[in-house]
């Protein structure tokens, strides 16, 4: 039967990651639903070593089970002549593994009894009772990955029915890993719409002012309203608000001084601080009402949060929240504000120990959310991983050497440069020879990105072809329009594509794109 749910398939070579997720998104729109609002949904079960595809899709009458992972891991398991190992295999889905029903019966919770490492999602799912947790919940005990854009941007059109009938807003929901932006817009909507728990814990404890990247000046739109939300709720009675900072310099203590003279009408408001050089920014939690939490991350260099995990639901945000009352109850941590007015004496005794060098002022529990979230504080001079494959942040840029392919290259080197890679280049030369010297600087990096302008193009895939023998992490950006061959890459690459010479569009796929 060619629709036949769940399916095992044989093969006489290895997939790519990018056709298995392909065919989990084409198996999704076999789906059988009773109700039209019902989710679409594909998984593709891949096992290297015996060469197989498990293949399903949601339906919800099978024997297997209603939902696609349970129907695809089930018939997985039931397969005894094949001995197939779940443990040693790959799932990709095209939606969050659930949460809310019994659990052994959810689907989370049944691929983390079947040892299944390496998981890829698509689309986070928009019900309420998931909504982020079962990611987070494979967080901590997979290997977890998560499709491209423009995968996702193909399962939104797929599931918009049942985007629609959860009134799910692609903006706040659309993956667990969130830009510094959406972060601030996210949290700022979060506080104008809470009518029940009416709470603010804000952990600041980035603590450096220098060393900092200089933002944008249009960057300080998104922040506004979250800025302005906060400043609301400290100065109404009705919200409790706890701020925690780490002061480590005389000029963010002026910063907070000042900020505090601004707020003497608050009443419900309390403010701690400390002062500790190791703390680490990529940990500060900002936790709204009992549902809600951020855990900011991707700070290895510059003290500045680039991104965040949204955490949702009372026992996701448990370790957020756990962390933050830590710090908070510390024996040496300073009571600035308390009683509705700014405390003098904290205030100079914090002012004396900003020169300290005091390195026991985290608690036990900051190592074990460090471990948690893999997390590591930024050495001076140390080369960094970026992944969990232990990757570094090196990057080889391979391009053009015109006056277009120089121009495009210079930008996306100074927005890679900002996000804490170390870019190389080679120099122009004929196509048949890769000088020793350009042979080394693409060996000695672990990242390689091929950028494809309009021009004769053989030299730039000659290098990509050697990167790709070197099993290199390949990122392949080329200008819309133009024909090259990816085929003596010898994998199918997926090619971010940009408009005429306006490589800034494709800036949200390469945070994608890039190791996380």
């Amino acid at each position: 039967m060619a629709n036949s749910n769940p399916k095992l398939i044989g093969v006489d070579a290895s997939f790519s990651r990018s056709n298995l997720i392909k065919k989990a998104i084409e198996l999704s729109k076999n789906s059988k639903n009773r109700e039209k609002t019902d989710p679409k949904v594909g998984v593709i079960i891949w096992f290297p070593k015996e060469k197989i595809l498990v293949e399903a899709h949601r339906e919800n009458e099978n024997k297997y089970g209603s939902h696609a992972e349970e129907i695809a891991i089930n018939f997985a398991n039931f397969q005894k002549k094949h001995k197939l190992t779940l443990s040693e295999a790959t799932i990709f889905t095209t939606l969050e593994p659930c949460t809310h029903r019994a659990k052994d019966h959810s689907c989370s919770n049944l691929i983390l009894k079947n040892q299944i490492k390496n998981v890829f999602i698509g689309m986070l799912d928009p019900d309420q009772r998931v909504r982020g947790s079962g990611a987070c919940l494979l967080l901590e005990r997979t290997s977890l990955g998560f499709f491209s854009p423009k995968n996702l941007r193909e399962i939104h059109q797929i599931n918009a029915d049942f985007i629609e009938s959860r009134k799910f807003s692609f903006a706040e929901y659309c993956k667990v890993l969130l830009s510094k932006k959406e972060i601030y817009e996210m949290a700022g909507n979060l506080i104008e719409s809470n009518t029940t728990k009416k709470r603010i814990l804000l952990g600041a404890l980035h603590g450096f002012a220098q060393g900092r990247i200089p933002e944008e000046p249009s960057s300080k739109i998104f922040h506004q309203k979250f800025s302005t939300e906060m400043e609301r709720c400290t100065l109404d009675f009705n919200w409790e608000v706890k701020e925690l900072y780490n002061i480590t310099t005389v000029d963010r203590y002026h910063q907070i001084h000042n900020r505090l003279s601004s707020r003497m009408s608050a009443e419900n408001y309390e403010v701690r601080a400390f002062c500790n050089r190791r703390s680490l920014p990529i940990l500060c939690p900002l936790i709204i009402g009992d549902q809600d939490a951020f855990l900011s991350l991707e700070d290895d260099k510059f003290y500045q949060v680039k991104s965040g995990y949204y955490l949702h639901g009372k026992n996701q945000i448990e370790i957020a929240e756990e962390y933050f009352f830590k710090l908070w109850n510390l024996d040496n941590t300073f009571k600035i504000w308390v009683d509705g007015k700014m405390n003098s004496s904290e205030m100079e005794r914090i002012k004396k120990q900003i020169e300290s060098t005091d390195l026991n002022i985290i608690s036990a529990f900051h190592e074990k959310a460090k471990e948690f979230f893999q997390a590591s504080n930024p050495l001076e001079n140390e080369e960094k991983p970026v992944s969990r494959d232990g990757l570094k942040k090196t990057i080889f840029l391979a391009h053009r050497f015109d006056e277009a392919g120089n121009e495009i290259s210079s930008r996306l080197n100074t927005f890679l440069k900002r996000l804490g890679f170390d870019v190389k280049e080679g120099s122009g030369y004929e196509a048949r020879n890769i000088p020793e010297k350009v042979m080394r600087k693409i060996k000695e990096q672990d990242i390689f990105i091929c950028l494809v302008t309009p021009g004769d193009s053989s030299w730039i895939l000659s290098e990509a072809s050697t990167a790709n023998a070197l099993n290199k992490y390949m990122i392949i950006v080329s200008q819309i329009g133009i024909e090259f061959s990816k085929g003596i890459l010898g994998q199918d690459y997926e090619c971010s594509e940009f408009p005429d010479e306006n490589i800034e569009k494709i800036y949200s796929e390469l945070l994608y794109a890039l190791p996380s």
